[in-house]
């Protein structure tokens, strides 16, 4: 089925995503730490300990010099891909940096506010079990060009209702920090009807969902510690790319650009003895399935 929609962030839930970093001030980190309690009952997360993944989408109008230039080349942040895979990203419109240490100032104002966060999302992350992290869509008509592999020519694409994610499997390592490989893709067209076994194998079990498009050969893995920021971002001029697709929404004659932030690490084992009632706009979250929430999107 399609990815579910989700409502738009709100700066509260921003302070998990920054919550022990190297500036953050003590009265923070504690407002953090409690609000990290709190989500758990809605946003995904089941009881005990585990793997974690906390995603927003910095959502801001373009151009933005800050996004295009500045935030790639800042101190502390560092490029975690081969030279081979980082070319060919590049060519498909795609960035992939990490944040480690002190993330830079303007960064962390821009992932904490509410005028550009959306899609705040706390998930839990077992092992080895991909989760999507929608990024833009649905779009009702799309074309790009898609480039494989260096040696090979471009591809181009036209589809219709394209939903765009990153599909992210996370893996501990053994020194305590984890392993996330990434790979992007496109579920596209009208809902297709397939017969399915059961979960239990007795019997057969209906299921609709759109075609889904991944790029195996644009994937690439980063081993990060919870004190580190994976942003994933479009090229400074993605036009016709992937890079386009994925994090340029648009709105009639308006332009937005996103860049995912995403961290990880392990969830402690105690779950608060009072949790604190979610508001009515976080209870709607919990309504829906915890799977996938695509991103708010635009008809280009």
């Amino acid at each position: 089925m399609p990815w579910p929609r989700m409502a738009g962030g709100i700066a509260c839930a921003m302070l998990a995503l920054v919550a022990v970093g190297g500036c953050v001030p003590r009265q923070q980190t504690i407002r953090t730490a409690e609000f990290f309690q709190r989500v758990r009952g809605w946003a995904g997360m089941q009881s005990g300990a585990g793997v974690y993944l906390q995603t927003a989408l910095i959502d801001v109008p373009a151009p933005n010099r800050y996004l295009d230039h500045e935030l790639w080349s800042a101190p502390a942040v560092a490029n975690p891909v081969s030279p081979e895979q980082t070319a060919l990203l590049e060519l498909n419109g795609l960035r992939v940096r990490v944040i480690s240490g002190v993330a830079p100032p303007r960064f962390l104002e821009l992932v904490t506010s509410e005028h550009s966060v959306l899609n705040p999302m706390l998930r839990s992350a077992p092992p080895d079990t991909p989760k999507v992290i929608p990024v833009n869509g649905p779009l009702q008509q799309a074309q790009c060009r898609v480039r494989t592999d260096l040696k090979a020519d471009d591809t181009e694409l036209v589809l219709t209702d394209a939903e765009c994610g990153l599909r992210i499997t996370a893996q501990p390592t053994e020194n305590g920090k984890i392993t996330l490989t990434c790979e992007p893709q496109v579920q596209h067209g009208a809902n297709q009807a397939w017969i399915r076994p059961n979960a239990d194998g007795t019997g057969f079990m209906r299921k609709e969902q759109k075609a889904q498009s991944g790029y195996p050969t644009l994937s690439w893995e980063v081993t990060a510690g919870p004190h580190d920021y994976l942003i994933i971002g479009p090229t400074e001029d993605p036009t016709g790319t992937l890079g386009e697709l994925f994090f340029h929404a648009r709105s009639g004659e308006q332009v937005r650009q996103r860049v995912l932030v995403v961290r990880t690490g392990k969830r402690a084992e105690a779950a608060p003895t009072h949790p604190t009632r979610p508001s009515r706009t976080n209870a709607a979250a919990a309504a829906q399935s915890p799977g996938f929430r695509a991103a708010r999107g635009a008809t280009p």
